[in-house]
């Protein structure tokens, strides 16, 4: 049995570098899934509902979460202690620390570190050489290739949208879609970048963001559009920071005259 599994393994994980193989004790079947990336490629997965990789059923999960899902449906992951949902996609090679644990249809890449504690909601894709620290909760979003996620982060959470109806209630607005990190992002700890409301949140490659964090704005600012270049960004709307100065400078010498 143990060789017919290995050569199974081989024949699903030679197709795609995310590949999940999992087996019963009375057989072993796979089931493919096309996988969305972060950017749009679809990746091959691999995997079959089954017991754990090592052969054993995760018996501890017994009762029902807040989700409606079984705690039977969830099982330990051999790299790291950490629980999946048995319909989540996950490489081999990807290290899950015990208190850490992944949700239905999810899509873990090769490689990836999820630190204790770190929640990975339903049907986020995480690509590969990406690394997650303490505490992280990831839902609605997809992470790219070789990203930092540090400690505390919290990504894909409704945003602050809010509308008032004709007799003056405050109701919640929808908040429907996702958000989209890119490759070779590092996210510092605590920072919240919420899923959009209209149209997706996206991070571009290459974008570092500070600790606490979503954008860097100066105080009291307000975001109207699209911040497509780098910088330091202020006033209402918010430009460039030193446009926003001449402005405030102006402003200054305008009171002034009148004043006087």
């Amino acid at each position: 049995m143990a060789q017919a599994v290995r050569k199974l393994y081989n024949l699903g994980s030679s197709s795609s570098p995310i590949s999940h193989l999992i087996y019963n004790k009375h057989k072993a079947n796979s089931h493919g899934l096309y996988a969305l990336s972060p950017w749009g490629k679809s990746i091959r997965c691999h995997f079959s509902v089954g017991n754990c990789q090592d052969g054993s059923s995760a018996s501890s999960y017994t009762s029902d979460d807040g989700a409606g899902l079984s705690h039977q449906e969830f099982q330990r992951w051999q790299n790291g202690g950490g629980a999946f949902h048995k319909s989540a996609c996950i490489d081999p090679t990807a290290l899950i620390e015990t208190g850490a644990i992944v949700h239905p249809k999810s899509v873990v890449g090769a490689y990836v570190h999820i630190g204790s504690g770190t929640v990975i909601g339903p049907s986020v894709t995480i690509g590969q050489l990406t690394k997650i620290g303490y505490n992280v909760a990831l839902s609605n979003c997809s992470i790219g290739d070789s990203c930092v996620i540090h400690n505390g982060v919290c990504i894909g959470q409704d945003g602050f949208g809010f509308l008032v109806d004709e007799k003056g209630n405050i109701l919640k607005k929808p908040q429907l879609l996702d958000a989209r990190v890119g490759n070779h992002v590092e996210i510092g700890a605590n920072t919240c970048i919420d899923r959009g409301s209209w149209r997706d949140t996206v991070i571009g490659d290459h974008s570092k963001i500070d600790n606490l964090v979503q954008v860097r704005l100066a105080a009291i600012s307000c975001v109207t559009k699209d911040i497509k270049e780098p910088g330091d960004y202020g006033g209402f709307p918010a430009v460039p920071i030193s446009e926003w100065r001449r402005q405030v400078a102006s402003q200054s010498r305008t009171s002034k005259k009148r004043v006087d």
